[in-house]
């Protein structure tokens, strides 16, 4: 998600898969896009540079969420509250959500 020339992770339940989403984010790479326009949002400046943003971002997005479910449990609000500014968007809820439950799928 592109808001407000800030990057955040879309992570929504219940199919968001943390290495799907980085295979997706490298065969865009490689296309060579010059621009990427987001929903809602519209274009944004530089699509590769964004792409690698976007890749390194979304590890440590679940890595995160991952690190406050281990130590607040899997309330979605509590890990919310938990945590910093730059994660907050409209959707981090939903986000929150999605990453608890692909951490419970790939746990096993």
């Amino acid at each position: 998600m592109f808001l407000a020339g800030e990057m955040r992770p879309t992570t929504p339940p219940p199919d968001f898969d943390l290495e799907a989403n980085l295979e997706t984010v490298r065969r865009l790479r490689a296309l060579e896009p010059s621009v990427t326009f987001y929903g809602h949002v519209g274009p944004g400046e530089d699509a590769v540079a964004e792409l690698d943003r976007y890749e390194a971002m979304l590890p440590e997005w679940v890595e995160t969420v991952a690190d406050f479910r281990d130590r607040l449990g899997d309330d979605v609000d509590v890990i919310v509250e938990a945590l910093d500014g730059r994660w907050m968007s409209p959707t981090v809820n939903r986000d929150v959500a999605g990453v608890l439950e692909y951490l419970d799928r790939t746990d096993d």
